[in-house]
């Protein structure tokens, strides 16, 4: 499982997004989540993806919500053995916060997620559920 992360991780520097944070489900995920055992929570910290979004096709195609589907996109494409949830998709939302616990990003006072090395230079893109335990 290893070499899986590993693999995934490089797919998505390609794009100048990375794993935030990995863990196992929070107790209060959706029922439709019961075989997932891993969460992996996509997104970036710093500025290295701008690049990337900057010259894709969403950046300038004049639809809502570029971003979103820029990253469902590449992350998408960086795994496609996984499933894809966005942290929009909801209600009921997934419950990232929960999902932090003992990790790089945490809540601050304000209730946004800080990144530890990044500070708020963060943005959770999107989750991939696997029904394998990946390296937490």
């Amino acid at each position: 499982m290893q070499e899986t992360f590993d693999r995934l991780s490089a797919r998505l520097a390609t794009s100048g997004l990375r794993i935030l944070h990995s863990g196992p489900p929070a107790h209060d995920w959706p029922q439709d989540a019961a075989d997932i055992k891993t969460v992996l929570i996509i997104g970036h910290a710093g500025s290295k993806f701008w690049p990337f979004f900057k010259t894709s096709p969403e950046f300038s195609d004049g639809k809502p919500d570029p971003l979103d589907r820029w990253s469902r996109r590449v992350i998408q494409a960086a795994a496609t053995d996984l499933r894809f949830a966005s942290p929009n998709d909801g209600p009921p939302y997934p419950p990232i916060h929960a999902l932090t616990a003992g990790g790089a990003l945490h809540p601050s006072p304000l209730g946004m997620l800080v990144h530890s090395q990044f500070g708020l230079w963060t943005a959770v893109r999107g989750l991939l559920l696997s029904g394998d335990e990946l390296p937490l």
